[in-house]
C-alpha cells in the first residue's frame, strides 16, 4: 500500500472523530424518493408543520405526514400553474405564495385551490417574504412589488442602482421593521416609508449583496456577498457594510440559527457554519455528510425546532439538526389504558394496552402536531393543529380555541386554562370561554411547560433556563437553570414538590421546596446512583425501587478513543513531514496539467480536420452555431430544436456532429452557450447570476459545474483573471 493511503485513512478517521464530537446530526429529510424531480429549490415548513417543497420541472411538493402531495400542472390538471419550475416559497396566513420561473400564485390550504398573483405576468421570482403587517413583498427581474394582507396589488418599485435598472434579488425586514432589498449586480436598498420609495444605502464594497438575514441581537443585518463571503450592517450609528469574515465565497443563501450563535450559509456546492463572537465570524466545523463534492445547494431555511432546512439540485434535500437530537422523536401521552403518540411522519396515533392495538381514529393520523400534552379534566388529549386548540378523544375532536400563533410547548393547569409557549411569548387560553390572552410577550425559545400543586408554572427553555411564574411575577430559578446551557425537552412536578428536568443529555430531580438537585450526570465524583421508580396511568408516583449505580465515564479529552486519535494525529504529522517533497512536486505537476487543460474561450467546438473537408461542411457547422446563439437565452432549446431548423432527423444530426466536432449534440449545444458567457464575463458588465440566465441556464450552481468543466476556473476566477494560466485578454469566441 502507497504511503498517500495511509494518509487518506488517517484523515479519514479523524474526520470520523470531529463529526461524532459536533452537536449536529445530519439526515435526509422523508419521503425524498417520492418527489417528481431530483432538483429542490426551496424549503419551508408552514405554521401547521408540514413542510413545502420548490422543486424545479416538479411543481410544488407538500410532505403531509405519510406521503408526498404534487401540485403541479399535467395533463389532469393543464391549467393548475403557469409553470412547474418553482424558484422561491412563503406562508401567508392560510396561504402558500409560490415563485416561478413564469409569475406568482397563491395556493389556499383550505381547499388547495390555486389563483395567479397580478401584475408579475411572466416574470422570474426571486425572493418572497411577508412582512409584520401582513403584506407580501417580492422581487421580480428588475422590479420590486407590494401586496396587500387581502393580496391585493398595491404598489411597483424600480430596483434601481447608480441611475441604473438591476436585478432585485432578496427582500429582509429587519428588527425595526426596516424593508431591505438587495441586488445581484448593484448594492442595498432600504425602504422610506414616509416616502413610499427605495432608496439607496450606504455599500461602498465592489461586490454585490446576495441574501440578508436579520440579527436582533447583534442589532445588525448579515449579507452574504459575490465574492466577498459574509459583512456585517449595522442598523445604528454604524450603518453600512463591514467585513467580519475571512473567507471569500460566492453565497447563494444564509440563516441565522435558532440559538442566535451561528450563521449558515451555502455556497454553490457547499454548507458553510459560522460561530458569532463578539460581531465576528469565526468558521466552524461542518457536520457530517453535508459536503461531497457532488452537491448544488440551494435556498436554506430554520424550522420550529430550529432544524436547518437544505434545498439541493444534486441529491436529496436535507436536514441538519442541532444537538443530535432526532427531528422525529416519538412522544407519547398515558391517558387510562390509551397511550397518545405523536410522530411527525406517521401523526397521531392512539395505543390500547387493554387490548394491544392501534386504535382506528376517526379522523386523519397524518395532522401536524407540533404539541401535545395531557387534559386534566375529561379524556384525551390537548392538541394543537396549525392555528387550533384542539381536544382529542379516541371519539373524535372537538375544536376549542383558534390560537393565531405558533405553539412550541403546552400544559393544562386543571383550573380550566391550557398554558401555551409560542412566538408571541407566554399566553394561556380559557377552555371555557373559548378564549386566549398574552401573558409575558417577551419570554421566548421556551420548549417545556409543567403546572405544580401550587399553582405555579414552570418554563425551561432550550438554552436550560428554567422560570417560574407565580401569582403574575415571572422569575428564573438559577439553581434549577442549567449553566451548560443544554435544551429543556420535557419537565413534570409531583405532589412532593419534585420537577423533574429533562435534557437532552441528562434527567435531573430539583424540589422546588428545598431548592436541592438530585441526580445530576455531571457529578464530580465517578459514580451516582438512580432511583427507579413507576407512575400509575393517571400520573401518580409510586414508592422508589432499587437504585441503580452507574458509573460515570471519563472526560472525552481523557477517554481511550481520544487517545487513539493522539497516536493518529501524531502518525499523520510525521507522514506529512516524509511526503512533504513528494508532494510539493506532485502540486507542481498538478498545476502544469491543469494549465494545460484550461482551453481559450476563443475556441470553436474542435472541427476534425480533414483535407477532404469541403465548404459546404464548414457553412453548415456555422449555420448550426449562428442558431444555437439567436436561441441563446432559451434555456428549453434542445437538440430536437437544433436539428429541426436544420432540416434534418435527430439521429443523422446526432451522427454528422459526431463526426465533424468529436461532440455530442447536448456538448455542441452547450460549448457555444459557455463560451458566450467566457466574453460577457470578461466584459465585466453582468453578474454571474445574470450571465447564467442570459445563455440559457436555468440553474447558477449548474453553470458553475459545467464552466469549471470546460475552462477549468469558476465564472467568478475567470471573470477576475482571464489573463492567468493561458487565457488570453484577447481571446473571444466567433
Amino acid at each position: 500500500m502507497k504511503a498517500s493511503h495511509y494518509i487518506n485513512i488517517i484523515i479519514g478517521l479523524l474526520l470520523s472523530a470531529a463529526v461524532i464530537a459536533q452537536e449536529h446530526t445530519v439526515l435526509q429529510l422523508p419521503f425524498g424518493d417520492q418527489l417528481p424531480s431530483d432538483k429542490v429549490l426551496h424549503i419551508i415548513e408552514d405554521s401547521d408543520g408540514y413542510l413545502w417543497y420548490a422543486t424545479e420541472g416538479g411543481g410544488l411538493c407538500r410532505n403531509n405526514g405519510l406521503q408526498i402531495d404534487v401540485f403541479k400542472s399535467d395533463a389532469e390538471t393543464p391549467n393548475l400553474l403557469g409553470d412547474n419550475n418553482i424558484c422561491c416559497l412563503a406562508e401567508h396566513d392560510k396561504h402558500i405564495i409560490i415563485g416561478t420561473f413564469h409569475g406568482a400564485y397563491v395556493l389556499d390550504k383550505s381547499d388547495f385551490s390555486i389563483k395567479q398573483l397580478p401584475e408579475v405576468d411572466n416574470k422570474r421570482i426571486d425572493d418572497i417574504i411577508t412582512d409584520n403587517d401582513n403584506c407580501v413583498w417580492l422581487t421580480a427581474n428588475r422590479k420590486i412589488y407590494k401586496y396587500s394582507k387581502t393580496l391585493e396589488y398595491i404598489a411597483t418599485y424600480p430596483s434601481r442602482w447608480k441611475g441604473k435598472d438591476v436585478y432585485a434579488a432578496r427582500i429582509c425586514q429587519d428588527s425595526n421593521g426596516q424593508i431591505w432589498v438587495s441586488q445581484w449586480n448593484g448594492g442595498l436598498l432600504k425602504f422610506s416609508n414616509e416616502r413610499e420609495t427605495f432608496n439607496e444605502a450606504a455599500w461602498d464594497l465592489n461586490v454585490a449583496p446576495t441574501a440578508i438575514v436579520s440579527d436582533s441581537i447583534n442589532r445588525c443585518l448579515w449579507i452574504g456577498t459575490t465574492g466577498r463571503g459574509i459583512v456585517k450592517y449595522g442598523l445604528d450609528s454604524t450603518d453600512k457594510p463591514q467585513m467580519v469574515s475571512k473567507d471569500n465565497f460566492i453565497c447563494i443563501d444564509i440563516q441565522l440559527s435558532a440559538d442566535r450563535k451561528r450563521i449558515w450559509a451555502t455556497t454553490t456546492d457547499r454548507l458553510l457554519s459560522f460561530s458569532i463572537s463578539n460581531g465576528i465570524l469565526e468558521k466552524q466545523q461542518v457536520p457530517g455528510n453535508t459536503y461531497n463534492g457532488d452537491m448544488a445547494l440551494n435556498r436554506i431555511s430554520i424550522d420550529h425546532k430550529g432544524s436547518l432546512l437544505v434545498a439541493n439540485s444534486v441529491g436529496k434535500p436535507f436536514v441538519v439538526i442541532e444537538k443530535g437530537t432526532s427531528r422525529w422523536e416519538e412522544g407519547y401521552i398515558l391517558d387510562g389504558p390509551y397511550k397518545w403518540m405523536h410522530h411527525e411522519r406517521k401523526g397521531l396515533q392512539v395505543f390500547d394496552a387493554s387490548t394491544d392495538t392501534l386504535v382506528k381514529l376517526p379522523y386523519s393520523p397524518g395532522m401536524a402536531l407540533p404539541v401535545i400534552t395531557k387534559r386534566k379534566e375529561g379524556k384525551g388529549i390537548w392538541g394543537t393543529d396549525g392555528n387550533l386548540l384542539i381536544a382529542y378523544t379516541t371519539e373524535g375532536t372537538d375544536t376549542v380555541v383558534t390560537l393565531n400563533l405558533r405553539p412550541s410547548a403546552m400544559t393544562d393547569d386543571g383550573k380550566g386554562n391550557v398554558w401555551i409557549a409560542s412566538n408571541k411569548g407566554l399566553s394561556y387560553a380559557n377552555i371555557h370561554k373559548g378564549t386566549i390572552k398574552t401573558v409575558n410577550a417577551k419570554i421566548m425559545d421556551v420548549s417545556a411547560l409543567s403546572c405544580d400543586s401550587d399553582g405555579a408554572l414552570w418554563l425551561g427553555t432550550i438554552y436550560g433556563k428554567i422560570f417560574h411564574l407565580k401569582n403574575g411575577r415571572l422569575t428564573e430559578d438559577e439553581y434549577a437553570s442549567d449553566n451548560y446551557s443544554n435544551a429543556i425537552t420535557a419537565l413534570t412536578n409531583d405532589s412532593d414538590g419534585n420537577l423533574t428536568i429533562v435534557c437532552d443529555r441528562y434527567i435531573r430531580i430539583y424540589n422546588t421546596k428545598r431548592h436541592t438537585l438530585r441526580q445530576q450526570s455531571r457529578a464530580d465524583n465517578n459514580t451516582y446512583t438512580i432511583e427507579l421508580t413507576e407512575t400509575e396511568p393517571y400520573g401518580k408516583w409510586d414508592n422508589p425501587q432499587s437504585g441503580v449505580i452507574i458509573e460515570r465515564m471519563p472526560e472525552w479529552f481523557g477517554s481511550w478513543w481520544m487517545w487513539i486519535i493522539y497516536i493518529l494525529c501524531a502518525c499523520s504529522l510525521i507522514a506529512l513531514l516524509v511526503h512533504y517533497h513528494i508532494l510539493k512536486k506532485q502540486r507542481k505537476e498538478f498545476m502544469a496539467e491543469l494549465k494545460s487543460t484550461i482551453r481559450k474561450p476563443s475556441e470553436q467546438p474542435q472541427i476534425q480536420e480533414n483535407s477532404k473537408k469541403n465548404r459546404i461542411e464548414q457553412e453548415w457547422i456555422e449555420k448550426a452555431i449562428t442558431f444555437v446563439e439567436q436561441n441563446l437565452a432559451n434555456e428549453s432549446y434542445s437538440v430536437e430544436q437544433l436539428s429541426a431548423d436544420l432540416c434534418m432527423s435527430r439521429m443523422t444530426f446526432y451522427r454528422k456532429i459526431q463526426s465533424m466536432t468529436g461532440q455530442k449534440p447536448s456538448e455542441f449545444i452547450r460549448s457555444i452557450r459557455l463560451r458566450r458567457a467566457a466574453v460577457m464575463l470578461k466584459e465585466g458588465a453582468l453578474t454571474v447570476t445574470e450571465i447564467s440566465y442570459a445563455t440559457g441556464f436555468s440553474s447558477v450552481s449548474y453553470f458553475s459545474r459545467c464552466f469549471r468543466t470546460m475552462f477549468g476556473v469558476s465564472p467568478t476566477q475567470f471573470g477576475k483573471n482571464t489573463t492567468a494560466d493561458g487565457l488570453e485578454p484577447n481571446d473571444t469566441p466567433n
